[in-house]
Parts: structure tokens; C-alpha cells; sequence
């Protein structure tokens, strides 16, 4: 395949923007609490630093808590299907969370 463009990036708005051009790759900060999702948005409330992990932002999107919107990122996982929602999470958008928006963040923009 051949690429117009590679490069790293960072902040929701260059984020955002690059996902019109196909999936960007990420690194976040795993903590305890991450093994216990399965549902919902994923905000860091409890645990120690576990390490760290490479994923894959999809998408975005809003979803309701409690009555407030939060934005978040809709994340590609390599667990498997059988976990998180059949194999992506949400995490928190626009507030960095666990360095999602900070860390390890690289694209590729194919030529088409």
C-alpha cells in the first residue's frame, strides 16, 4: 500500500481530524481498574499503574452519564471479541485520559 503521509500527532482536535483519513494508532496508561471494564466510558478512578498498552482510535462520539455528556473515543482493542464490547472500549475524550491524547500517537494517510 502506498502512503501520502506518516506521522505522530497529538490533542483531541488533531485526533479527530486524522480519523477522517482512517484509524490512528495509541498508546495509553493502563491502571487496576482498566480489568474491570465492560461497559460504558472509561475514566481512571482507583488502581496502580500496570503499564502501558497500544491500541487503535476508531471513531468518537458522546454518550450520557448520570445526566452529563461526556465525549469519548471509540477504541480498537486486541483482546478479543469477548472483551469490553466485543473487543473496543470508550475512553474519555478531550481530557487526556490515561495519556490516550498524548502518547504514542501515530497515522498513516494511504494514497489513494
Amino acid at each position: 500500500m502506498a502512503l501520502t503521509s506518516v506521522g505522530t500527532l497529538g490533542g483531541e482536535a488533531n485526533i479527530k481530524s486524522q480519523l477522517e483519513n482512517g484509524p490512528v494508532s495509541a498508546a495509553f496508561v493502563v491502571y487496576e481498574d482498566f480489568n474491570a471494564y465492560t461497559d460504558g466510558v472509561y475514566r481512571h478512578v482507583t488502581g496502580k499503574v500496570k503499564g502501558g498498552h497500544a491500541v487503535v482510535i476508531v471513531g468518537y462520539g458522546t454518550a450520557t452519564c448520570n445526566g452529563e455528556k461526556v465525549p469519548f473515543w471509540i477504541i480498537r482493542n486486541s483482546w478479543g471479541p469477548k472483551w469490553g464490547k466485543g473487543g473496543f472500549f470508550y475512553i474519555r475524550r478531550g481530557k487526556d485520559e490515561c495519556n490516550i491524547e498524548t502518547r504514542g500517537i501515530a497515522y498513516a494517510t494511504p494514497k489513494i
